[in-house]
C-alpha cells in the first residue's frame, strides 16, 4: 500500500481536473449544438408566413410579369429622354439661327436623362437579380414571404432591414400579383424606391388578401415602441 500523502494528493488533484476538462469539453458541445440548432430552425421572428409553390406555366408567367414590368419602367423613360436629346441635337445642326434657344433646354435634358440612368439603374438591377434567380432550375419554383422579405426560388430580397422599408402592398387582379413597393434609404443619398411584383398562384387569391393585410398591420402600420422617460422625483 501505498501511504505518501504526496502521492495521494497529486492522485486527487489529477482526477479533479480531469472531471473539470470532461465538463468544460461537454458544456462547449452542448452550447455549440444548441447554437448550431438554433441557427438552422430560425429565430420565433424569422417564422414563414407563406410558401406557394408553382408549376412551370405559373412560374414562366409570374417571371414575364415581374421582369417586363422592371424593363419597361426602366427603359421606357430613358428611351422617351434619348429622343428628345436627338430632336434637339437635331435642331442644333440644321437650325443655327435658333441655337441660343434651344442651347438651354438641352443641356436640361442632358442632365435630366443622365439621372433617370442613374437613380433608377438599382431598381432595374434588384428587378435583374429576381429574374437570374428565377431562370435558375437547380432552385425550386417556391416563393416564401416573411416579416422580413420574400425568397424567390430560394434568394433572399428584404422588405424591412436596417435601410429597407416596405411602403404599400396592393394586389390586382387578372391575373392575381401582389405588388411590394419598397423604399432603400441612404445616408448622403436621395432614397431610392421600387415595386417588387409576385404573381398568385392558382387557389391562393384569399391566401394573397389575408397576407396583404397582415403586411400592411405588421410591418408597414406597426411602430417601434416609444422610450417613455421616467418623471422626475
Amino acid at each position: 500500500m501505498n501511504n505518501d500523502p504526496g502521492s495521494n494528493f497529486s492522485s486527487r488533484f489529477r482526477r479533479i481536473e480531469d472531471t473539470s476538462h470532461a465538463f468544460e469539453s461537454s458544456a462547449f458541445t452542448y452550447d455549440a449544438n444548441t447554437l448550431h440548432q438554433n441557427l438552422q430552425q430560425g429565430m420565433p421572428g424569422d417564422q414563414a408566413w407563406a410558401h406557394w409553390e408553382y408549376n412551370a406555366e405559373e412560374w414562366a408567367l409570374f417571371d414575364h410579369i415581374d421582369w417586363q414590368a422592371a424593363r419597361r419602367g426602366y427603359w421606357l423613360p430613358n428611351l422617351i429622354g434619348l429622343v428628345c436629346l436627338l430632336i434637339l441635337g437635331l435642331s442644333l445642326l440644321f437650325l443655327p439661327a435658333y441655337r441660343p434657344l434651344i442651347l438651354t433646354p438641352a443641356i436640361f435634358l442632358v442632365i435630366i436623362v443622365f439621372l433617370l440612368f442613374v437613380l433608377r439603374m438599382h431598381a432595374y438591377s434588384e428587378a435583374k437579380k429576381r429574374h437570374q434567380a428565377r431562370q435558375n432550375q437547380a432552385q425550386p419554383h417556391r416563393v416564401t414571404f416573411s416579416k422580413e422579405g420574400v425568397w424567390e426560388a430560394g434568394t433572399y430580397f428584404p422588405l424591412k432591414e436596417l435601410f429597407w422599408r416596405l411602403r404599400s402592398v396592393r394586389m390586382t387582379s387578372q391575373p392575381a400579383v401582389l405588388h411590394f413597393h419598397r423604399e432603400q434609404r441612404h445616408i448622403r443619398a436621395s432614397n431610392e424606391y421600387d415595386a417588387l411584383r409576385v404573381l398568385v398562384p392558382r387557389g391562393h387569391e384569399e391566401e394573397a388578401a389575408r397576407l396583404m393585410q397582415r403586411f400592411r398591420a405588421e410591418v408597414i402600420k406597426a411602430k417601434k415602441p416609444t422610450y417613455n422617460r421616467p418623471e422626475p422625483v
